[in-house]
């Protein structure tokens, strides 16, 4: 974890982590992210009290539970679970045992960020080759696409719900982008310039990114709602080997999860007479 400065103190080292699960809750006080379990090839979601250092597991299942979303309210996660299906949104109480499952199961879908007032989750559907975005209405549990014609991942929305913020591929390397969700016919904005992935919010609306270049950047447009115009500020370098970063939801601090080559990556298994 680290400040604006790049000032870091270690968290937790009792890996090994999935890679792309890191998310803050709404007051900036615990953090989610699955520990995998190479065992059995599954992993649990575990909640982190940063204060303290310390770590409680959350799902207990007989899958792989990935990609948690905090509720505005902190009251629940929504993740991705794999039991008994592919990877489906569902969303299980902090105080509850059991998940409940939001959407069908008939798809690959991930969750991504809700809406400041927790009506609507924005989320990632695949094929792998071409993610799409769509949003459910958690009320009605209606889903309708954002993005169905532009490969996105990411989808994080705005404090205020005016802009969705997301990283593609499209033009061949990743780039952060930003979508109109007002229903103007507005052209979506490139915000990032030589690279970049995993968008983030503060609550006072700045957005951050990891660059290309493994700095996190900081970017405000130069006037109120209008991100025609930007002013981008590099804070810091990155932990190396970063796969997934968070930003605080005050913007004064940074998680990241890290990898580093264990003895067991270098193994190569060779089975015999398996037929």
């Amino acid at each position: 974890m680290t400040d604006r400065t790049g000032k870091a103190r270690l968290i937790d080292d009792h890996g090994p982590y999935d890679p792309m699960s890191l998310s803050f809750s709404a007051d900036g006080k615990r953090a989610a992210t699955t520990v995998a379990n190479r065992a059995n090839q599954t992993g649990d979601i575990w909640i982190y009290d940063l204060a303290r250092g310390t770590r409680d597991q959350f799902t207990d299942e007989r899958s792989l539970t990935m990609d948690p979303v905090w509720s505005p309210d902190g009251k629940s996660i929504v993740y991705a679970s794999t039991e008994g299906a592919p990877p489906h949104l569902v969303r299980r109480s902090l105080t509850g045992t059991t998940s409940e499952q939001l959407m069908p199961t008939d798809e690959f879908r991930f969750p991504g960020s809700f809406t400041s007032d927790g009506a609507t989750l924005y989320f990632r559907q695949a094929p792998w080759a071409r993610p799409e975005v769509f949003r459910l209405d958690m009320r009605t549990r209606k889903a309708e696409p954002v993005l169905s014609n532009f490969l996105g991942r990411d989808p994080m929305v705005s404090p205020d719900g005016r802009w969705l913020a997301f990283s593609s591929n499209a033009t061949g390397a990743s780039e952060v982008y930003l979508q109109d969700l007002s229903g103007k016919d507005i052209p979506r904005i490139r915000i990032s310039t030589h690279g970049g992935q995993f968008p983030q919010w503060s609550h006072s609306g700045d957005l951050f990114y990891l660059s290309s270049q493994n700095i996190v950047m900081s970017v405000a447009p130069r006037v109120a709602r209008d991100w025609s115009d930007t002013i981008s500020t590099e804070l810091f370098r990155a932990p190396a080997d970063t796969t997934r970063f968070a930003a605080s939801p005050d913007g004064q601090s940074f998680l990241f999860i890290t990898g580093k080559q264990g003895a067991e990556d270098s193994l190569f298994h060779v089975i015999l007479g398996w037929q």
